[in-house]
């Protein structure tokens, strides 16, 4: 097993993809249903070509078997300001062993990728279900916002 770390482009990426957006969707989304899977590629496209999606990935040789998506720009709140907000977060189950510390090395090096993108914040957010609170606690995160949702 050689785990890598690397910063990839999404266009260069998107064959590898649905395999691992089918696995995390079915794994996180509690309204499989009413709430079917439909990636809109081109929205993916379009903002890596604005310099505002950044990707990183982390490999098992060749195989990608997680992703760290994020967005990076300022906020209508704070214009100078540079802020990273995550939008995907996934590690194959396999691959999620406690003592492997694949997950964790995940996420300092997006912490690394956010920080040679200029950005001052890095916002990880997460499935209810699926809590990194312990995880991003223990890395000093602080809980800054809940959300909540309703099936309409």
């Amino acid at each position: 097993m050689a785990i890598t770390y690397q910063k990839e482009l999404f266009r260069n990426i998107m064959s590898e993809l649905p395999e691992l957006f089918y696995a995390h969707w079915v794994e996180l989304e509690s309204h499989l249903a009413e709430c079917p899977i439909d990636v809109d590629w081109e929205r993916y496209l379009k903002a890596e070509n604005l310099g505002k999606l950044h990707i990183l990935t982390v490999r098992d040789n060749v195989v990608l078997i997680g992703y760290f998506f994020c967005y990076v720009d300022t906020s209508a709140q704070s214009r100078l300001v540079k802020r990273a907000v995550s939008d995907l977060l996934y590690l194959k189950p396999e691959y999620r062993r406690k003592l492997s510390g694949i997950g964790i090395k995940l996420i300092k090096h997006a912490e690394q990728m956010a920080r040679d993108l200029g950005a001052k914040k890095l916002y990880i957010l997460g499935k209810a279900n699926a809590s990194l609170k312990v995880i991003l606690g223990r890395l000093q995160y602080n809980l800054e916002e809940e959300v909540m949702s309703k099936l309409l």
